[in-house]
């Protein structure tokens, strides 16, 4: 197998057991809630922080693997797709390194500012910054990796679900327009079961050269 291939296919199979096991972290995280107000606790807390700086540079390894082995007309649109997830990583690994290390640190936990900067709740930085990269530029990156894929019957599915999730995550935003952040579970569920299945569909779209030399 070509070794663009071979990387794709294998990080796609990583990524679809790193997004498992953050969807079995969340469950376990809110199942056990002391009250639905609550934040979730430790240890799922910590697993879900992980978990996500793992999931994020794993990304863009993905997107550059799809942007090498695009038609040659079609790498633009790929290489733009690479530029935006590492926007997505970047400020996602800060992000969650940041409150996984320092907003336990006790020079951040006492200052009063701290309630503004780390809880993800609305308003905050840290509810801010995760919609940027995940209602911004989540759905830019999937919109320009739809138009990287061909006219193959596998390509034209996996173009459709990265359209579907580039609309359902840039809907998020409405929850900055009308302050209700309800409106953020519609963007999860673009970058979560419908990326879920874009990475499923892309093991077999990786696999290609593998059925073509059998």
């Amino acid at each position: 197998m070509d070794s663009s291939f071979s990387l794709g296919f294998r990080t796609s199979i990583i990524l679809i057991v790193l997004e498992l096991a953050y969807i079995v972290a969340l469950s376990m995280g809110l199942a056990f809630l002391p009250t639905p107000e609550s934040p979730i606790q430790d240890p799922w807390f910590t697993a879900m922080e992980l978990l996500i700086l793992s999931i994020a540079p794993a990304l863009v390894v993905l997107m550059t693997a799809l942007y090498t082995t695009a038609d040659p007309q079609k790498k633009p649109f790929a290489l733009v797709s690479v530029f935006f997830m590492l926007a997505v990583c970047i400020i996602t690994t800060c992000l969650h390194f940041s409150i996984l290390v320092l907003s336990r640190h006790e020079a951040f936990q006492g200052a009063p500012w701290g309630e503004v900067i780390f809880p993800f709740k609305w308003p905050s930085v840290a509810y801010a910054l995760d919609i940027v990269a995940w209602d911004v530029f989540w759905p830019l990156s999937m919109f320009f990796a739809a138009l990287a894929m061909g006219t193959a019957r596998l390509e034209k599915g996996i173009k459709a679900l990265m359209l579907l999730s580039a609309f359902l995550s840039a809907v998020g935003l409405l929850g900055v327009v009308t302050g209700n952040m309800s409106h953020r579970n519609i963007g999860i569920v673009g970058y979560v079961p419908v990326f879920m299945a874009i990475l499923i569909l892309l093991s077999f779209y990786f696999r290609k050269p593998a059925r073509a030399n059998a």
